[in-house]
């Protein structure tokens, strides 16, 4: 009973996620990228590498909910199997695809476990294009609290 109620918890959390956090963020996080406001404060990287330390934020009040403390809000911070940075033009366009559509769901960060009982996370090993991959749905613990995940 208690699985069946945690995982009807997060099914909620997860449409709340869809159609409230993300409709939000493509106007918010829209209307940030077209007035370029990624020029707000630096903040230590909580996952700093040797090349990168310090990524860029939001100078709007939407960190809280929109912003990037891992790899910046803007994408020019942000360095993958790429090999070079996401966004290394600082372009309007590219910003939104990487806050605004690729990371709308750090808002998920912010909807956290509250109940005594163990959190539900189901994690299933598959491959995409000869890569090894991992889908995760449920709570996991990061950043010092469990926290609701979706990713492919």
């Amino acid at each position: 009973m208690k699985t069946a109620l945690a995982w009807i918890y997060y099914a909620l959390c997860m449409l709340f996620a869809v159609f409230v956090l993300f409709p939000a963020g493509l106007l918010i996080v829209g209307a940030a990228c077209i007035f370029k406001a990624w020029d707000g404060p630096e903040l230590l990287s909580i996952k700093p590498l040797p090349y990168r330390t310090f990524v860029d934020s939001w100078g709007w009040p939407i960190n809280v909910i929109y912003g990037n403390p891992e790899d910046g809000a803007s994408g020019t911070d942000a360095v993958g199997p790429w090999g070079e940075s996401f966004n290394p033009l600082g372009t309007r366009w590219r910003a939104f695809l990487w806050s605004g559509l690729r990371n709308w769901a750090n808002g998920f960060n912010y909807i956290t476990w509250r109940f005594a009982a163990t959190p539900p996370l189901l994690v299933k090993e598959y491959s995409l294009f000869g890569r090894q991959r991992q889908l995760k749905i449920g709570w996991q613990q990061r950043y010092g609290c469990t926290v609701m995940v979706g990713s492919a």
